[in-house]
């Protein structure tokens, strides 16, 4: 006896997002996807404004420390590796070869 096949996998009813400009309205479900952003900006606060809704400046601000950030972490974790890097042992006649 065979096993069940699985069920198939449930496709959204297609519908329309109507824009403005009618050449930009879009089908979405069924064979159609859409890749959009699904939230809203976020919140930012500082000492001279308080809290606020973010803009497109506080976001590339935002990118730019996290890289940043990567880069300064990237930079400790190589030297620490460097640091704790132990030479893999060699047989003595190799070593003098080598050191000749």
């Amino acid at each position: 006896m065979s096993a069940p096949e699985p069920p198939a996998p449930r496709r959204a009813r297609p519908s329309a997002q109507h824009a403005r400009n009618p050449a930009r309205s879009v089908q979405i479900g069924g064979n159609h996807t859409v890749f959009a952003p699904a939230y809203g900006p976020p919140f930012v606060s500082d000492l001279d404004g308080g809290r606020r809704y973010g803009t497109l400046e506080d976001f590339r601000n935002f990118e730019r420390r996290r890289e940043r950030d990567l880069l300064q972490r990237a930079n400790r974790r190589w030297k620490s590796l460097l640091e704790a890097y132990q030479p893999p042992p060699l047989e003595p006649a190799r070593n003098k070869a080598l050191c000749e």
